[in-house]
């Protein structure tokens, strides 16, 4: 009776956080739409087509060495599966991180994963591998662009020490340890992952290529839509990195959603104006989502892996 009194608390909780950080966020954009309707309505969108066919290639290309990040940590924990079945479960699952819980892309992977008699104990855990590597590695690009940009305000030294918290998670040890205590907890036998540190390095490097790669389709998605501009790489990466960093720990909006654009527009604005920041900042979102449902359709109805693999 008591759980069940303490499970609703929780969810009342979960759902106020959530009303909460859409109301601010959303908030916040409809007061800069408000305050730019004006110059809103006077920006001229190009729609330059290579550019718009660079944006997609890019994009997707980041998505494929995300997927190549997952799949790497699959094999150093020593889980071994097909390339193809693995794109599957990876691109399919990922499209319930936009249903509010973070739990549902965790079950679906699971789930997938599952009928390749994976123990779900691992592909969770993987999961959890996967978000703090992608998280510390944010961090770090995030620290590294705030010195080369002589802009380490407010955020820098709480931003080393999240990222000195997500290194020590990130040890074997720490990590096992972690893991085992909340399997003890709901009573399922202990597991062992042992990462090397030569995956760690190839891991991490993974996700600075898909970094990268993600910042230059959208420095190209920014011309894509106004060709005159010519925005500094390292601001316009530095604007997207550290929005999708505050979209991610912001774990009771689903993928973010308003945060990340709140933050592009604040971080973009100084760098392309605030009017065109909105525009990209809104328009980015479906932007990327389409390329999402694209790429995952590609591997539900035409990569589908047969039963035995």
């Amino acid at each position: 009776m008591e759980d069940s009194k303490s499970n609703k608390k929780k969810s009342i909780l979960s759902q106020v956080a959530l009303v909460l950080g859409l109301v601010l966020a959303f908030g916040f954009i409809g007061n800069a739409i408000h305050k730019n309707w004006q110059n809103l309505l006077k920006v001229e969108l190009e729609f330059d087509l290579p550019y718009m066919v660079g944006t997609i290639l890019f994009f997707t290309a980041a998505y494929y060495t995300a997927f190549f990040a997952w799949n790497a940590i699959l094999q150093s924990i020593g889980l071994k599966t097909t390339v193809r079945s693995t794109q599957y479960n990876w691109f399919v699952s990922n499209l319930w991180k936009y249903v509010p819980g973070k739990v549902w892309t965790i079950s679906s992977r699971a789930y997938l994963h599952k009928k390749q008699n994976h123990s779900v104990d691992m592909i969770v855990s993987a999961t959890f591998l996967e978000a703090l590597f992608s998280y510390s590695i944010s961090v770090l690009v995030v620290i590294g662009l705030m010195v080369y940009l002589n802009d380490m305000g407010a955020y820098f030294l709480p931003l080393i020490s999240v990222l000195a918290i997500f290194c020590l998670a990130l040890s074997p040890k720490v990590f096992t340890k972690a893991i085992n205590f909340a399997l003890k907890i709901i009573k399922r036998d202990p597991i062992k992952i042992d990462l090397s540190p030569g995956a760690r390095i190839k891991i991490s490097l993974i996700y600075l290529i898909f970094i990268g790669i993600q910042g230059i389709g959208f420095w190209v998605y920014i011309k894509a839509l106004f060709p005159e501009l010519s925005p500094n790489y390292f601001s316009t990466l530095f604007a997207l990195t550290f929005s999708n960093l505050i979209g991610m720990l912001a774990f009771f909006v689903p993928k973010g959603v308003g945060v990340r654009e709140s933050f592009i527009v604040l971080l973009l604005s100084p760098v392309i104006s605030e009017p065109k920041a909105i525009i990209v900042s809104l328009s980015l979102r479906l932007w990327l989502i389409a390329i999402e449902l694209i790429v995952a359709s590609f591997h539900y109805f035409v990569l589908k892996p047969k039963l035995e693999e």
